[in-house]
């Protein structure tokens, strides 16, 4: 064979080579993805067989209807619960004030009375504080040391303090009376001349 044949066929044969190298580097990324796919898919399988992969979709919303509307009834059931409380709590206290100013305007009408009577009848009248033997307080109203009248004060209020009218109506030194409930106080003075009030 010729020289010039033999060098007419090298480079066919490197062209051939080279064509041959490319289909094969053309070919390897599908044959790559072929595999990778597989794998992939045998993964999926494997993991649903197993139970380690969600069937849950990515993008599913947390907060869905039937969560919000159970939300919504546990929220109106709190106020439900709250509402009656909260109204307990405020006539609680309503009732325990007007229990301890009744007591106080209660206590004051007595002490005016009072003093009426010491000049009617012409005699000394005291007005003291008391305490019964069920321990409830209350206040008597008595002339030489003979019970009159004996006063009961609501549940849970207390009350402290003693004057006496003369038989001119004037109490013999000015006082007051320290009328309490719990952590709320009222007082009613009696001065010189015998008037009784609340500040």
């Amino acid at each position: 064979m010729s020289e010039e044949a033999k060098q007419s066929q090298a480079p066919k044969a490197a062209s051939d080579g080279g064509a041959k190298s490319s289909d094969q580097k053309s070919s390897s990324p599908s044959l790559s993805s072929v595999s990778q796919t597989g794998t992939q898919t045998n993964l999926n399988q494997v993991g649903s067989q197993s139970g380690t992969f969600s069937s849950i979709p990515r993008n599913s919303p947390i907060f869905t209807w039937p969560l919000i509307r159970r939300l919504e009834s546990a929220a109106f059931m709190a106020m439900f619960i709250a509402v009656p409380l909260f109204a307990f709590r405020v006539v609680d206290y309503t009732a325990r004030q007007l229990a301890l100013n009744n007591a106080a305007h209660e206590l004051v009408k007595d002490i005016r009375r009072v003093k009426e009577m010491s000049v009617n009848y012409d005699m000394p009248v005291t007005i003291t504080s008391s305490r019964m033997k069920t321990g409830q307080h209350s206040y008597l109203i008595k002339s030489d040391n003979k019970i009159l009248e004996e006063v009961v004060l609501p549940k849970g209020v207390v009350m402290v303090g003693e004057v006496t009218f003369e038989q001119t109506g004037k109490p013999l030194r000015p006082s007051s009376f320290d009328v309490t409930m719990e952590n709320r106080s009222l007082l009613v003075n009696v001065d010189s001349s015998g008037v009784a009030s609340l500040p």
